[in-house]
């Protein structure tokens, strides 16, 4: 679906600059069956309308670092690059890892679907870690050990 929809584009930009905007929009209103002013006009009222925003995007959106350094500011220097690194994708880069970080740390990750929607649970846990393991974690670069088999040790060991 979405080549067809990259291909669209590609093909309409190669009319619009072949033939210029006026007679692709003569056209494509001859096409539809109405008038280029109405076609004119119904796009112009699309351009307006507001997009709409996805639940996980607004939810992702109302996520704000500064309120955790705020509550936390013994922690501050800690949460805003462990913030940084997992924008960049190098803490807990892969969505199973995060939720293997939250099922570590005694929070469920069963209904967790995105890392951006997780992003606030991670940060809920990190600040009631030990202050160093938070500094620990945030200089520490990923290496995948955090992988399945740790996780089974930790569970044995009870870590």
């Amino acid at each position: 679906m979405a080549m067809k929809k990259e291909m669209l584009s590609y093909d309409v930009a190669l009319l619009l600059l072949r033939y210029g905007q006026s007679p692709v929009v003569g056209e494509l209103a001859q096409q539809l069956g109405m008038s280029e002013e109405r076609l004119l006009g119904d796009m112009d009222r699309m351009r307006h309308l507001p997009r709409k925003v996805s639940a996980t995007k607004r939810r992702a959106k109302g996520f704000s670092v500064e309120k955790f350094v705020g509550e936390h500011p013994e922690m501050a220097e800690m949460l805003m690059i462990l913030d940084a690194r997992y924008e960049n994708r190098t803490f807990l880069p892969e969505l199973r890892d995060v939720k293997r970080f939250l099922d570590k740390h005694g929070h469920p990750s069963r209904t967790v679907k995105s890392r951006q929607v997780a992003r606030r649970r991670v940060f809920e846990v990190l600040v009631r870690l030990e202050p160093r393991r938070v500094v620990d974690l945030a200089k520490e670069q990923f290496s995948g050990a955090d992988s399945s088999l740790g996780m089974i040790s930790d569970q044995i060991l009870r870590r």
